[in-house]
């Protein structure tokens, strides 16, 4: 796996996790938008039970007290959502941010593969005419070889017969 195939990825991976974060994010706004209509439904029906229990000073403050609770720990629990929903958005951000950078990178990968692809190229078709003349000085160094080779089988021959000659056939000569 070449340093591109990696590259992209982890885009791949990267944009499965942005588009994760983008489904928890908008699963998290419905929720939100369920528990705000809960409590606008909770709200009307304190309203209704307001009416009912106006008689009733005392029921009625001790409503109003937990409704003061309950108003707070909504109140706490909806802040908690907007701290999460922030730092969502913040990390959404900066993935986005980082983005052109990434891209940067990979065109910056992709200049240097050509350029390596390219030397590559020039240094096989250097080798190869290397190669060529190497071959051609072989072969022409194999029959100067051959053709020594003769001589000497030509000299060697001339030598021995001359060895085996003896003085009366020298004198012949």
């Amino acid at each position: 796996m070449n340093n591109e195939e990696k590259i992209l990825g982890m885009l791949e991976s990267l944009t499965a996790d942005v588009t994760g974060l983008r489904a928890n994010m908008s699963a998290e706004i419905a929720g939100v938008k369920a528990d705000l209509a809960g409590m606008k439904a909770d709200i009307n029906e304190l309203k209704a039970n307001m009416i009912e229990i106006t008689d009733n000073r005392t029921g009625v403050k001790a409503n109003i007290t937990n409704m003061k609770d309950y108003m707070n720990i909504m109140r706490a629990e909806v802040n908690g959502m907007k701290r999460s929903l922030s730092g969502m958005s913040t990390s959404i951000m900066e993935m986005a941010f980082d983005m052109p950078g990434i891209k940067a990178n990979i065109s910056n990968m992709k200049d240097s593969a050509r350029k390596v692809e390219q030397i590559v190229t020039r240094t096989e078709y250097d080798h190869g005419n290397i190669l060529g003349e190497l071959r051609d000085g072989y072969t022409e160094s194999v029959i100067k070889l051959a053709r020594i080779e003769q001589d000497v089988a030509i000299h060697d021959d001339i030598l021995a017969r001359h060895e085996n000659k003896t003085d009366a056939e020298e004198c012949d000569i």
